[in-house]
């Protein structure tokens, strides 16, 4: 099996192999370097797709968007997503298959010397999120947790997620929703959590578009469903 494969750490290195652009696969599917991409290709890597007779190319992507972009216009087969986009996804008239949820979730840091405790401290301040996305939704969450006057929370799209990662380390941004394992590493360099993660926060999901081979969906879902057993 011929794969375009790209291996990311917590480190954030990562090692590429590049693929034969005519080999035929399955499903191309776009991930992040974050803890749910490296599952992704856990997956792949631990023969469970192939015994199920699924063929991936797996493609790192810097942003959540681009992925979306990749998908809606076809270059892409699926990927990684989270519950808002893959709505919005549809909204533009792009069907999905959901395949399952993932591990992705997002935490609300600030960096260590600001004087940014509560979320109710966040009036006029910058966070850093996605458009239309899980992080957007969370960002009207905690404006309302924090009892925030409408428009009193500024967001700024950053959709890099490294890119996010490094603004807030280096104190460029007044908060930023991360996934793993960016939100652990902020942590050991001594930056501060604002939100954790809540049970009936936005998911990150797995899709693929709906005009995928039905029986070959199937497969998938099992394979990975059967990974994360």
């Amino acid at each position: 099996m011929s794969l375009l494969v790209v291996v990311a750490s917590c480190g954030g290195g990562s090692t590429t192999v590049v693929a034969d652009e005519h080999d035929s696969v399955d499903f191309r599917l776009g991930y992040l370097p974050t803890a749910a991409g490296h599952d992704l290709w856990l997956a792949d890597s631990s023969g469970v797709l192939e015994q199920e007779g699924i063929t991936v190319r797996l493609v790192e992507y810097a942003s959540q968007m681009d992925i979306d972009t990749a998908i809606i216009a076809g270059s892409l087969d699926g990927g990684l997503c989270d519950e808002v986009r893959a709505a919005w996804i549809e909204g533009q008239g792009v069907a999905l298959a959901r395949v399952d949820t993932t591990c992705e979730q997002w935490t609300l840091m600030t960096y260590d010397t600001s004087h940014i405790e509560r979320l109710d401290h966040l009036a006029l301040r910058v966070v850093a999120m996605t458009r239309f996305s899980a992080t957007d939704s969370l960002s009207t969450i905690i404006a309302r947790e924090g009892s925030l006057a409408e428009g009193a929370l500024f967001t700024v799209q950053i959709n890099d997620v490294q890119m996010r990662w490094r603004m807030l380390i280096q104190r460029m941004l007044d908060a930023a929703w991360l996934p793993e394992p960016y939100a652990t590493e902020a942590v050991e360099r001594g930056h501060r959590v604002l939100r954790e993660p809540h049970d009936d926060d936005p998911r990150g999901l797995i899709v693929v578009r709906a005009d995928c081979d039905s029986l070959l969906i199937s497969r998938l879902k099992k394979a990975i469903r059967r990974k994360n057993q």
